[in-house]
Parts: C-alpha cells; structure tokens; sequence
C-alpha cells in the first residue's frame, strides 16, 4: 500500500532515527544479557534473554514498519488522473531505422 500523499520528509527522517536509536537502546540489553549468559550459563538467564529479545524485536520492527510506510513516494502515471499528456512520438509504435533496412540511398556525402 503506497504512503498516504503528499509525504512530511522531516515526518519520515525523524521516524527513521526513532528507529535506529529503538535498534540501539533496545539491542544493548539483549548484548548484555547474551554476553552474561556465555559467561555464565544458566536456564534463568536464557529464558530472560529468549522473553526479552522477542518483547524486543517486537518493538523495533514496529519502529522499522512505521519508518518504512512514511517514506517518501514515487509518483507514477496512475497515482494522479489526468497528469499524463500523451506524446505522439512516444506512444506510436517506432518506427525502422531509415539508413539499416536499405530501402533508401544513403547520403551523397558518403
């Protein structure tokens, strides 16, 4: 689904540091408590590090999407009715090539 027309790119630049520093703030823990966990293994420590990790990602994937669908958006011929004028030229099937299919003289100069 497109983002919603006209875009607010500060909307879109302040939601993308929102969600690298939720990558960051919410990541350390997880390097800690995994750091913490080779050191000293223990099922409590895995459980709290399994919970948390997914509590988590949850969060900085929800960051990520929220970033991502306030991106800005590429207008294409279809998003606006009427904003394509047509061109003769380009929308006419090409035409051969005049000097490759040998059915004229080329150019006294040659």
């Amino acid at each position: 689904m497109p983002s919603r027309l006209p875009y607010d790119i500060r909307a879109y630049h302040r939601l993308r540091w929102r969600a690298r520093a939720a990558t960051l703030v919410l990541g350390l823990p997880a390097v800690l408590l995994g750091a913490r966990l080779v050191g000293q293994p223990s099922p409590f420590l895995f459980v709290s590090l399994s919970l948390y990790v997914i509590v988590a990602g949850w969060g900085v994937v929800t960051a990520w999407r929220t970033s991502y669908r306030a991106r800005p958006h590429v207008l294409r011929d279809d998003d606006l009715p009427g904003a394509r004028i047509g061109v003769p030229e380009l929308d006419e099937a090409p035409r051969p090539h005049l000097g490759l299919h040998g059915d004229i003289d080329p150019p006294a100069r040659w």
